[in-house]
């Protein structure tokens, strides 16, 4: 796969933020998607890698904790999906991901 542009990355973050007033907030698991979407354009727009990614976004273990800082299972995975994405190693932008739940 070939990686975006820096236009084409432009555009997704533009869309992401487009986007992310219309996602629900929340999964019936407490998944925090608007903090997911956060740090899909915090990869992209500071063109983060793995070792920050991981530093900003893995889950510390405890799960109170991880939800009040963002850092749940769900937003590593998303940071880790713009991530592939940037980097050409994923083809479905990462707002394709949200169209779903986009009410």
């Amino acid at each position: 796969m070939k990686k975006p542009t820096d236009k084409q990355i432009a555009a997704e973050i533009a869309a992401l933020k487009k986007m992310k007033p219309s996602v629900r907030k929340s999964s019936a698991f407490g998944d925090d998607h608007h903090a997911a979407i956060d740090a899909q354009i915090d990869v992209l727009e500071k063109r983060l890698t793995d070792g920050k990614i991981y530093d900003r976004y893995e889950p510390t273990g405890d799960a109170d904790c991880d939800r009040d800082d963002g850092r749940g299972d769900n937003v590593l995975s998303a940071a880790i999906d713009a991530q592939q994405w940037r980097d050409g190693d994923k083809a479905e932008k990462p707002s394709a991901d949200w169209q779903e739940l986009v009410s």
